[in-house]
């Protein structure tokens, strides 16, 4: 019975070895084809930049429209304000030359009834 205890372990040893050895092998290869085909990983790198740069350009052109717009809008608004106040002052200028000018009239005696001649 001890004996097949003991193959067993062993036999596990051998498995375990077998399977690092496999997945050394593995790894060995593919780090082996990566770096002889260095090439097509640096063009594969060049495409995905270029693909980046193109995704950031889609982005920021949209964005930069929009702030242009903003500051189109915000100097209307500006413009349309100032002219607005100056509506106001004239509007204001107006009434006080009208109210300056009913003084005027009352003070040079009109608005008096002239009673009719008996």
């Amino acid at each position: 019975m001890q004996a097949t205890r003991v193959d067993q372990g062993i036999l596990r040893k051998l498995m375990k070895i077998d399977f690092h050895r496999s997945l050394l092998d593995t790894l060995a290869t593919s780090l082996t084809w990566g770096l002889l085909d260095s090439g097509h990983v640096y063009q594969r790198n060049r495409a995905a930049n270029a693909r980046s740069a193109e995704s950031l350009a889609n982005y920021e052109q949209p964005v930069l429209m929009a702030l242009d717009e903003t500051g189109n809008a915000l100097s209307d608004f500006a413009r349309e304000r100032r002219r607005m106040e100056h509506l106001m002052r004239a509007a204001e200028a107006s009434r006080s030359a009208a109210t300056s000018l009913v003084t005027i009239y009352k003070a040079l005696g009109a608005g008096w009834e002239i009673a009719p001649a008996p």
